[in-house]
């Protein structure tokens, strides 16, 4: 496997390219580079939305499941497990909903989206990563690009997917007639310049400049069920939410699929997971230490668990602050 490993890793870095974006790890000390799509993938260059992308009932307990859990849940499921997905009890439980369903739910989705309605090229992905949230009025998603997040802070290399979707899950429709489902705000929005859109502007566009000023931008409104899926290598954002019915929130889900490079790291820790967020807050918490004379490791932390959870508590009182974490509210 290590001989495996050090292919892949070969193969990866004859395809990275050096990079920047305005965002470095402090928790990598390596150089930041760009890695593609590998090499013969089709890149799609498409933006394509399907109404109507789900079971009725799979969407309803997915939108239920996030607003009862009231903070974001992510998974990876690879493609050899999505052919046998469907979940006919869909609806939840009274005692809430386990991480198995979840995890049966995000297959059924991700077979339904990539394999039924938009019927793309997964001949180089090994799986897709999974994740659902919730939001109120006032959320907005800033300028980014999708990328494997955990990946990134721990060797400083960009992943990007090689598509990406974004699934609408809440019964809200744009500027609706009815007051009781109207959303105002909140629509999704995607730039087709590709990498080279996101190389100008970078990481929320700290690169300088109006990143949603000129040509290429496509607005996709909020409407229940819809998915929207695109080229993953496309930068993207989402309108701020100006007003929801009272008690109402605009649930998303979204999807990455990635190829084999980062598999490992999915599989450990998915993106916006329980996992994923408490490892990226130790590995903060480890390198303010460091930059502070600190001998502390994440090695040393996950053995303390007390001390484990008093650095995350810490790093979750700092993030407020620093806009260097990614959001846990993005497409």
């Amino acid at each position: 496997p290590r001989v495996v490993d050090r292919a892949r890793r070969a193969m990866a870095a004859s395809r990275a390219r050096p990079w920047r974006d305005g965002f470095e790890s402090k928790t990598s000390t390596d150089a930041t580079t760009m890695v593609r799509a590998p090499a013969g993938a089709a890149r799609a260059n498409f933006l394509k939305i399907y109404d109507g992308a789900l079971r009725p009932e799979l969407r309803a307990a997915l939108a239920a499941d996030a607003c009862e859990r009231g903070r974001p849940w992510g998974c990876y499921v690879t493609m050899d497990g999505l052919a046998d997905a469907t979940d006919d009890d869909a609806v939840p439980t009274e005692g809430g909903v386990d991480p198995a369903r979840r995890r049966r739910w995000a297959r059924e989705v991700a077979r339904t989206v990539f394999l039924e309605r938009a019927d793309v090229d997964l001949s180089k992905a090994h799986g897709v990563a999974v994740w659902c949230l919730a939001s109120g009025e006032n959320a907005a998603v800033d300028y980014h690009l999708d990328y494997c997040e955990l990946h990134r802070h721990e060797t400083n290399e960009i992943v990007v997917p090689l598509y990406a979707s974004t699934v609408q899950l809440a019964d809200l429709v744009d500027d609706g007639a009815d007051a009781r489902t109207r959303i105002e705000g909140g629509a999704f929005l995607v730039n087709s310049g590709g990498l080279a859109h996101y190389e100008r502007y970078g990481y929320k566009g700290r690169l300088g400049g109006d990143a949603f000023s000129g040509p290429g931008w496509h607005r996709v409104p909020y409407a229940r069920n819809r998915a929207i899926v695109h080229d993953g290598e496309w930068p993207h954002a989402a309108e701020k939410i100006r007003a929801l019915p009272p008690g109402v929130k605009r649930v998303i889900l979204g999807l990455n699929v990635f190829c084999d490079r980062v598999a490992e790291v999915n599989a450990r820790a998915p993106e916006h997971s329980d996992a994923f967020n408490k490892t990226v807050k130790l590995y903060q918490a480890t390198a303010r230490a460091k930059k502070h004379g600190g001998g502390l490791t994440v090695e040393a932390l996950t053995k303390n668990k007390p001390l484990a959870r008093l650095f995350v508590g810490l790093a979750r009182a700092r993030e407020a602050a620093s806009d260097d974490v990614d959001s846990t509210d993005a497409f």
